[in-house]
């Protein structure tokens, strides 16, 4: 470790401890409440400004993900081969459900202790959260890389089309090195957004999203690759969307917080154990729901190939507009971590108060939208009169789910700040698994309600998650969390500060 940086370490424990109360605890508590005592109380105006504030690049940044694959679904559509359409549509299934649901929630533990270390002013040790993350991730990705190579195997074993599924292995197979850019990506959004950083990722993103069709058209149509070409060319736009900002930072050090952009050190390898207490629960709430939703569509091609086309538009529908809650989910993860781990806990519950207000308000905006524009949706989709009955027949019941999937994907933001992923993902499980999909069987095949049952269970299930979230986040005493999570980061016996002394 460099001078500087333990310079920047021993600076941080000095202002806090002094002579012989560095080991007192009583101390370090009563420290702890004047300075609480001494915090400015944002306001509810400026506490809903720097909401958007976040949520616009988080929010653009998601979205065009989407447009990435939607861009490739396009493509693969022009070739003029069924079979093609279907095995590409199969593959980003796949790596949905095998890759990005584990990889991108496994990222989220970023969002606790990145956010509360920052909040801190504990850059460095924010920084090797990161790294340590960067591992992790990576040696999850080697484990699913097994799985991807032998992709077309598994899902013919699954009883896919053989034809689709060795299209879906091609495409699987040249995009695996993608899938770890795009992992590492989606962590370092999340490790920039705690620190407000959200536009550098997402600037990135808008350039190289337009540089896409273009790699598309020459790998494609100019070369002829078809499937190849589209793989080869989502794993330039993945491997971009990273390397751009990390060249940027890299160059330009003042685009972050000082003393927090490092390379892996031999403090990265110190406490991956605890990233993973707050990781792994993190991963579950994604893949849970992720997976829930999945089955609901597989639900729906058990009842007919209508039922399954309705569900997947209906699915593709809310996956796009979904990314609004979302960015406002990270914005409320930054916010509430910060000012937690800033002993600011007064702040912190004004940011889960508007999170829960904003779910509210987007459920009725974008729930109710859909709802009023039912039958222009189902005609922007399918021009098949019978297809779009049934979308607009299942539409009512998407407008009711989306009050507790708004709810809890906000609230899975300030959950995440707040260090509480095992008991939230415990609630998924529940909600999900054991409330959900049985709910969702039985009201398909034993009430014999077709799409009505297909997505009947979701709302049910959705409004038990979001419910029990509120109640765990309004139960708790933000300022003993705060008390708790600033005495973690200010204690001289933090293994990473024992490796610097």
């Amino acid at each position: 470790m460099s001078d500087s940086e333990i310079e920047l370490q021993s600076k941080s424990k000095d202002d806090l401890f002094s002579g012989e109360s560095k080991n007192s605890s009583s101390d370090l508590n009563s420290y702890i409440q004047s300075v609480v005592q001494q915090k400015q109380v944002v306001t509810y105006r400026q506490g809903l400004w720097n909401m958007i504030k976040y949520a616009i690049p988080s929010t653009g940044g998601l979205l065009l993900n989407r447009v990435v694959e939607f861009t490739n679904l396009v493509v693969v559509g022009r070739i003029g081969d069924s079979t093609l359409i279907s095995g590409a549509g199969l593959g980003i299934t796949t790596i949905g459900i095998i890759a990005f649901s584990l990889g991108v929630g496994l990222a989220g533990g970023v969002e606790t202790l990145c956010s509360q270390a920052f909040g801190n002013k504990k850059n460095y040790l924010a920084g090797c959260y990161y790294t340590r993350a960067q591992i992790v991730l990576t040696l999850v990705f080697l484990f699913q890389a097994v799985f991807l190579l032998f992709s077309t195997p598994l899902l013919v074993m699954l009883g896919q089309p053989p034809a689709s599924a060795e299209y879906a292995g091609l495409y699987i197979k040249i995009l695996i090195p993608g899938i770890w850019f795009f992992c590492q990506t989606e962590l370092l959004r999340r490790f920039l957004g705690a620190q407000g950083a959200f536009y550098i990722v997402t600037n990135s993103q808008i350039f190289n999203c337009m540089l896409h069709p273009l790699w598309l058209y020459l790998l494609v149509f100019f070369f002829d690759f078809s499937v190849r070409g589209v793989a080869w060319a989502t794993c330039i736009t993945y491997f971009l969307n990273f390397f751009v900002p990390v060249m940027y930072i890299t160059f330009n050090r003042k685009a972050v917080k000082e003393g927090c952009w490092n390379w892996i050190n031999k403090d990265s390898f110190v406490g991956l154990f605890e990233y993973l207490q707050y990781g792994l629960p993190a991963m579950m709430m994604v893949a849970l729901e992720f997976w829930a939703f999945g089955v609901v569509n597989l639900i729906g091609g058990m009842v007919g190939e209508l039922e399954l086309a309705a569900s997947v538009i209906i699915f593709n529908i809310l996956e796009f507009v979904y990314m609004i809650p979302a960015g406002f989910g990270f914005a409320a993860s930054t916010l509430v971590g910060n000012n937690l781990g800033d002993s600011n806990p007064k702040n912190a519950r004004i940011y889960v108060n508007l999170s829960v207000c904003i779910s509210l308000t987007c459920s009725f905006i974008l729930g109710g939208g859909m709802f009023l524009f039912r039958h222009t949706l189902a005609g922007i989709f399918t021009s098949d009169e019978e297809l779009g009955n049934t979308i607009v027949m299942a539409l009512p019941l998407v407008f009711a789910m989306t009050f507790g999937d708004y709810l809890q994907g906000i609230c899975q933001g300030c959950i995440k700040a707040m260090g509480k992923q095992n008991f939230a993902s415990v609630i998924c499980l529940v909600g999900y698994w054991i409330v959900c999909i049985p709910l969702t069987y039985y009201m398909t095949f034993s009430l014999d309600l077709g799409i009505r049952g297909v997505w009947g269970g979701l709302p049910i299930g959705l409004f038990i998650v979001g419910t029990l979230f509120v109640t765990m986040i309004c139960l708790t005493d933000m300022e003993k969390l705060s008390e708790k999570i600033t005495s973690k980061l200010e204690t001289p016996n933090d293994s990473l500060l024992n490796s610097s002394s």
